[in-house]
């Protein structure tokens, strides 16, 4: 039997270290967030971030984790609509507000042959 990741989900306001475009429409987001990478966030596990501080855009959109490194975590996002084009807009040293690890994460696989499924940006 596979035994998932259990992780505690932590909202905190993060720093945006870089936020390119990596081709027309979608762009690679990478901030600060210790607390959440301390977690050791698992395949799978995806981030809810809230893209503004009113009320105007009051629903967090759901970014899957794409890599982590040390400190750091990374999300590939594409653009859809006004909450991911305010995200995009999201300059070096501007901070966001993040909650996260969520989702469950994918279990081990040994003795057979796993198959991924996916669909969207992030994966």
């Amino acid at each position: 039997m596979n035994e998932l990741s259990q992780t505690t989900a932590i909202q905190t306001r993060r720093t945006v270290r870089e936020n390119r475009p990596l081709a027309e429409g979608i762009f690679q987001m990478t901030m600060t967030a210790p607390a959440i990478a301390n977690e050791n966030p698992s395949p799978g596990q995806f981030l809810n971030i809230s893209v503004t501080d009113d009320w105007l855009h009051p629903l967090r959109r759901p970014m899957s984790i794409a890599g982590r490194d040390e400190d750091n975590l990374t999300i590939i996002y594409k653009l859809f609509g006004e909450g991911t084009r305010l995200l995009s807009q999201y300059a070096s040293g501007n901070s966001l507000d993040v909650l996260g690890p969520l989702g469950n994460s994918f279990g081990t696989t040994e003795g057979t042959t796993p198959v991924l499924v996916g669909g969207g940006v992030g994966l």
